[in-house]
């Protein structure tokens, strides 16, 4: 069985964060989403709310995703992420696979050989536990901190056209949840 690993903080969510899901959804049996439920507030950038975040994800991101897709809200996604490989690689199942996607920069940084070979040490040599770097260039070249700069200059349709195509349609009431509380 493939498992498919991805933590994302999402704020907010964006068409490459559901390239990516959807990527590791056509490549693995099952997928394991761990969503940051904390605020998003850095000096200079538009701070986006935790709570409305997964106000939006459970209203609507959550119903757009494939069926094998799991989501799981929690304080601090990479840490969930590692226990849960931590809890696969304890059950010493060789028909177990474990595929960690992300952006090829957060993938590098997050999950260097040797952290990997430390806690995973048995996995990782045996290559079930892979890694699955995304380019952007393979999905869409747009960021957080482009669609956190849309929701502070008011540039609503840049921000709606980069939502998902399946999100669009909730685009002004996603706007609405993010922007009204400011």
């Amino acid at each position: 069985m493939k498992i498919g690993m991805i933590a994302m903080a999402a704020k907010p969510y964006h068409i490459g964060h559901d390239a990516l899901i959807r990527i590791a959804a056509s490549e693995n049996d099952r997928v394991n989403v761990f969503v940051g439920t904390g605020d998003r507030s850095r000096s200079g950038e538009f701070p986006v709310s935790g709570q409305a975040m997964l106000d939006i994800w459970l209203k609507y991101i959550s119903k757009t995703l494939p069926q094998n897709v799991w989501v799981h809200y929690v304080k601090a996604p990479l840490r969930n992420l590692f226990n849960t490989v931590g809890v696969i690689n304890e059950l010493h199942d060789r028909s177990l696979i474990v595929n960690i996607y992300g952006d090829s920069t957060d993938i590098a940084r997050q999950f260097p050989p040797n952290t990997l070979k430390k806690y995973f040490n048995q996995m990782y040599s045996q290559g079930r536990l892979r890694l699955r770097p995304i380019p952007r260039k393979m999905t869409v070249n747009i960021s957080g901190t482009k669609m956190r700069e849309w929701l502070s200059n008011g540039k609503k349709n840049q921000f709606i056209n980069a939502l998902p195509r399946t999100l669009r349609k909730n685009g002004e009431d996603i706007w609405k949840t993010l922007t009204e509380d400011l």
